[in-house]
């Protein structure tokens, strides 16, 4: 009788052992900061620079997708930048309003975000290219440098390059308001 007490106490005290060895090792994992967690960039504020962005011209199937950098953005009063995806629903849902920033004549560049290029090309295609140049962020890169915290999202820039206004999610008329009051 003493010999199978001893056992199950044996048991017991094993398991509790792994048990707190677990929850040492799932404490100490989540303390531990690794070199991806140092290297995330705060997302860019209203009033501060836009950080340097450059792309180069695309080409598909004959057809040239112009390229853009920071300095583009900056030659114009006001221009908006538009990171968006073919398969991002929301920004399906904002291109006619998108397609209204176009026909106000106001520079509008995009950036496509994680997307495969003829997915890209065929939306456009299909829903008409607003955009004056297009930089296309296979690998999301950009994107962790803006800091998007998920698309559609959309800043209007001044000359300067200082961000006037971050919109994250779909742009709807009250938005196309705000940014047509920049230019005035």
């Amino acid at each position: 009788m003493i010999l199978k007490y001893n056992r199950k106490s044996l048991l017991y005290t094993m398991l509790l052992v792994i048990f707190l060895f677990v929850i040492f090792f799932f404490y100490y994992s989540l303390q531990k900061q690794d070199e991806n967690s140092k290297r995330v960039i705060a997302p860019i504020a209203v009033g501060k620079q836009l950080p340097a962005i450059e792309y180069a011209d695309t080409i598909y199937d004959g057809a040239v997708f112009n390229g853009f950098a920071k300095s583009d953005l900056q030659l114009n009063e006001i221009s908006v930048l538009n990171i968006w995806a073919s398969w991002c629903t929301p920004c399906r849902a904002e291109h006619e309003i998108l397609m209204k920033i176009k026909d106000l004549d106001m520079p509008l560049y995009g950036i496509n975000y994680r997307d495969k290029l003829e997915n890209a090309v065929k939306f456009l295609d299909d829903l008409g290219n607003p955009f004056t140049g297009i930089g296309f962020d296979f690998d999301g890169v950009s994107a962790i440098t803006l800091g998007v915290y998920g698309i559609p999202e959309t800043y209007v820039i001044d000359s300067n390059g200082v961000v006037l206004k971050r919109h994250i999610g779909p742009l709807t008329t009250k938005e196309l308001e705000e940014i047509n009051s920049y230019l005035k």
